[in-house]
């Protein structure tokens, strides 16, 4: 969705997309970290542990959530910092 971050064309949130590459781009006017649950709450999509959008696991089936391949353990997900040139890649297996 290359629309993230633009809300109705008049605000551009500090977290936003440009295009439909998946890239995400961080521009603060300040030093503060960004999280992955940030990034989804501009989205308006639900994200947790046990939820992506619509799909919704459990505690023993979690969302997949691995940064640059390797599968996270961080217990909530949504505090994942965004960092420069990392890959994060979310999946969903209800």
């Amino acid at each position: 969705d290359k629309t993230i971050g633009h809300d109705y064309g008049n605000c551009l949130h500090a977290i936003y997309v440009e295009d439909a590459s998946g890239k995400v781009f961080i521009k603060a006017n300040d030093l503060q970290q960004y999280n992955l649950g940030q990034f989804f709450d501009v989205w308006h999509k639900s994200f947790s542990s046990t939820q992506l959008g619509n799909c919704i696991t459990s505690q023993t089936k979690p969302v997949n959530v691995a940064v640059n391949g390797k599968t996270t353990t961080e217990k909530n997900v949504r505090n994942i910092l965004l960092k420069p040139n990392e890959s994060i890649s979310i999946s969903c297996d209800e």
